[in-house]
Formats: structure tokens, C-alpha cells, sequence
């Protein structure tokens, strides 16, 4: 091996780590933590009535204009409005029970343009909270 063959294999290797480098600065990262009920405290058994059946369906992503500016299209929270979405078809309702929900990616590579579909499906059973009963007679001073 010549002695030129390490000092090529090191720039090899730093101009690979560069393109790594700004391809995950370009492409960002981002999180978000999605609550499909969003509920502050659990339904207590027997404590809601089932309205019915319940889906919703959510479109969100981003566009990537020549493959670097991201901008951002649909609900911020895609879980949220698929939620909202199927609470919307059942008059009273106020809760989802036994939720299932389902997200799919699509990337689209459309010249010039990029396209990341996220397509958010949520079904479930609306329910409608029914009030607290009052305490038993012997429970009240406790």
C-alpha cells in the first residue's frame, strides 16, 4: 500500500461524514407525542353510554421545494383531528373507547418537489360520559 493510500482513505472518509452531516441537518428532525383520547382522567365502568361505531381520517406532511425547504400542510396534531373527526359523526359524544389507530407514510418524489404524505385512520366506539351518581347515604361524611 502506498503512503498516499491512508491520507485518501481519511479524506474519503471525512467527505462522506460531511455529506452525512449536512444531509441530517437538511432533512431536521421532528417529534411529536400524539394522545388519541387526550383524556385527564379514566371512564369508570358503567360510567358512559356507547354511541356507536366511530372513524376519523387525518392528511397532514410537508413539501419539500427543491428538496430542502420544508413546509408543513394539515393539523399539527394528525391524531388529534382523526379523533375529532370521529367524534364528529355521533351527536353527544364525548370519548372513544377501545381505539385503534393506524398511520401511513407516503414519500412521493416528484421533481423539483417532494412530497411526505402522512395519512392518519383512527376507529373506535363513541361513547357519551354519563354523570357522577351521588354517594350512598353512609358514605357522605367520609
Amino acid at each position: 500500500m502506498s503512503e498516499g493510500a491512508p491520507r485518501r482513505a481519511r479524506r474519503v472518509l471525512a467527505a462522506a461524514l460531511a455529506v452525512a452531516a449536512a444531509g441530517a441537518l437538511m432533512a431536521g428532525c421532528r417529534t411529536s407525542g400524539v394522545s388519541v383520547i387526550g383524556s385527564t382522567r379514566p371512564l369508570r365502568p358503567g360510567g358512559f353510554e356507547v354511541l356507536g361505531d366511530a372513524k376519523g381520517t387525518s392528511w397532514s406532511g410537508y413539501f419539500y421545494v427543491l428538496h430542502l425547504i420544508p413546509i408543513h400542510f394539515g393539523p399539527l396534531d394528525p391524531a388529534g383531528r382523526a379523533r375529532d373527526v370521529a367524534l364528529e359523526d355521533h351527536a353527544g359524544a364525548d370519548a372513544l373507547v377501545d381505539v385503534v389507530m393506524d398511520r401511513t407514510m407516503v414519500f412521493l418524489p416528484i421533481p423539483v418537489v417532494h412530497v411526505v404524505l402522512t395519512v392518519t385512520d383512527v376507529e373506535a366506539r363513541a361513547v357519551r360520559t354519563l354523570p357522577e351518581p351521588p354517594p350512598a347515604a353512609g358514605e357522605r361524611g367520609r
